[in-house]
C-alpha cells in the first residue's frame, strides 16, 4: 500500500513537470514567432563606424547634393569661354574707341590745315606735290580706318562664335545635371531596397 502510494506520487511529479515543461516550451514559441507584420526595429549596434550606420527611422530621409560637391568640367569650360567672351568684348570696345579717337583726330587736323593755310596761287610743281601728300595720308587714314573696322568685324565674328559654344555648353552642363541628379536618385533607391532587406533580415535574427 505505501508503495502503490509513492509511486502515485512519483507520477504526478512527472506529469507536473512535464506540464511546466509544455507550458515553458509554449511559451517560448510564443516569443519567438510573434507576428512582425507592422512592427519597426531600432537597431543601435554596440559601436557605430563612421563608416557604416544603421539607422532604419531615415529610410525616407532624401540626400541632397550640394553645388561643388561634385567635379563639374561643363562648368569650368563655362567660366573659361565667359573669361575669353569678356577679353573679346574688351579688345572690342578699345578698337572701336581708337577708331573714334582716329577719326576725330583726323578730322581736327583737316579743320586746323584749312585754317591755317594762307590763300595763294602755288606754281605747278608744288601744288601737285600738295595734292600727292594729301592723297598720301588720305590713302593711309583710309586704310588704317579700314583696317581697324576689319577688325572690329573678326571680333564681333568671334564674339557670336564664343556666344553660341557658351549657350551649347549651358545646354550640356544642364544635361549633365539632370543625369548626375538621375544617377543619384536609382542609387538611393538602390540603397533604400538594400537597407529594407537588411532590415527584414536583422527581424528574423532577434
Amino acid at each position: 500500500m505505501e508503495e502503490l502510494k509513492l509511486r502515485t506520487q512519483l507520477q504526478q511529479a512527472d506529469m507536473s513537470k512535464r506540464l511546466t515543461s509544455m507550458k515553458l516550451l509554449k511559451e517560448q514559441k510564443r516569443l519567438l514567432n510573434r507576428s512582425t507584420r507592422d512592427v519597426q526595429v531600432d537597431v543601435h549596434p554596440r559601436v557605430v563606424s563612421k563608416y557604416v550606420a544603421c539607422r532604419p527611422n531615415a529610410r525616407h530621409k532624401m540626400t541632397d547634393i550640394e553645388k561643388g560637391d561634385l567635379f563639374d568640367e561643363a562648368e569650368e569650360r563655362l567660366k573659361l569661354y565667359q573669361g575669353e567672351l569678356n577679353m573679346s568684348r574688351q579688345e572690342v570696345a578699345v578698337l572701336q574707341q581708337k577708331l573714334v579717337d582716329s577719326v576725330q583726330i583726323q578730322v581736327e587736323n583737316h579743320s586746323l590745315h584749312k585754317k591755317m593755310s594762307p590763300i595763294k596761287v602755288l606754281p605747278m610743281n608744288e601744288e601737285l606735290r600738295s595734292s600727292t601728300i594729301t592723297n598720301i595720308d588720305d590713302t593711309e587714314s583710309k586704310l588704317t580706318i579700314s583696317n581697324l573696322s576689319e577688325h572690329i568685324e573678326e571680333l564681333k565674328k568671334q564674339n557670336h562664335k564664343l556666344t553660341m559654344e557658351l549657350l551649347g555648353f549651358e545646354i550640356e552642363k544642364q544635361n549633365l545635371l539632370d543625369n548626375q541628379r538621375e544617377q543619384a536618385s536609382h542609387h538611393i533607391s538602390e540603397f533604400n531596397i538594400f537597407r529594407n532587406e537588411l532590415n527584414q533580415v536583422i527581424c528574423i535574427i532577434y
